[in-house]
């Protein structure tokens, strides 16, 4: 009878934390600039007033939206299902880590922020004019990410294998320090550009399609299957690459790509300003 007792309050306990988790989903909006975590005039769950409240640092199962200019004082996970939807009109910044998983994830504004990590299960798309910043790490893992904004990445980005990146629409990811890891699958579109300062590799098991441009200020090592279209340029040197070197097609796709430069660079400023 003990034995059963204890069972019956497992079940109990159970239910009780799944119900109370499934009570706080919510929809928020932010209807004034401020800091994320900030629960005075910042989120609203009716788009209208106050609710004197977060969608939390660590925000499962909640639809959240973003049309004004958020600052991060912490690390945000966006995960459990979640939708996120960051507005043209929006932006978070801070020199903080902004990560998900299992969660569906739109970029329309900016994003500004320190190591980003799109995780497992999670489904990620930047629409045209969308922006990511991020002074450290760029994780891809386990996910479909579809681009159709920039990138600009100080700090190196790894796309792991089960992950398929999509470069559409006239886009550009400039990785201005560290190196590019790819174990997935990138698909780069014929109008796109993947550039890095570091050194660039396609780890066995790993796929470069498509017919835009790649290109490295180190050398560029494939030991996976790189498309024959693919235009690349190495300022090192160019290994296991089935196609000749072809510096003018893929600087002349780089260079038609005209990142936001103004935006980048006070957004730069702001998230390295910890450190200066």
């Amino acid at each position: 009878m003990k034995l059963l007792l204890n069972y019956t309050q497992i079940i109990f306990f159970a239910i009780a934390i799944l119900g109370f988790n499934n009570a706080n989903a919510a929809t928020y909006t932010t209807i004034n600039n401020g800091n994320w975590n900030d629960v005075t005039n910042v989120w609203s769950t009716d788009g209208i007033t106050p609710c004197l409240c977060t969608p939390g640092i660590n925000s499962a199962g909640n639809d959240i939206t973003i049309s004004n200019d958020l600052t991060l004082s912490s690390n945000v996970n966006i995960n459990g299902g979640s939708n996120f939807t960051l507005l043209a009109s929006g932006s978070i910044t801070g020199n903080f880590d902004f990560s998900s998983w299992n969660a569906h994830l739109d970029y329309f504004g900016t994003a500004s922020v320190k190591k980003l990590m799109q995780g497992v299960n999670a489904n990620s798309v930047m629409h045209p004019g969308s922006i990511i910043i991020a002074s450290g790490q760029f994780i891809v893992k386990d996910q479909t990410f579809t681009m159709n904004g920039s990138v600009i990445n100080a700090a190196g980005m790894d796309i792991w294998a089960g992950t398929t990146l999509n470069i559409l629409t006239a886009s550009r990811i400039f990785l201005t320090s560290g190196n590019m890891e790819n174990y997935g699958w990138i698909n780069i579109g014929p109008d796109c550009c993947l550039a890095s300062n570091g050194n660039w590799k396609n780890h066995p098991g790993g796929v470069i399609a498509g017919s835009g441009s790649c290109n490295s200020g180190g050398n560029i090592n494939n030991q996976g299957i790189w498309d024959v279209l693919i235009k690349w340029c190495a300022t090192g040197a160019g290994i296991g690459i089935p196609s000749p070197e072809d510096c003018s097609g893929a600087n002349d796709i780089c260079n038609a790509i005209l990142l936001p430069v103004e935006l980048v660079r006070f957004k730069v400023e702001e998230a390295y300003k910890d450190y200066v």
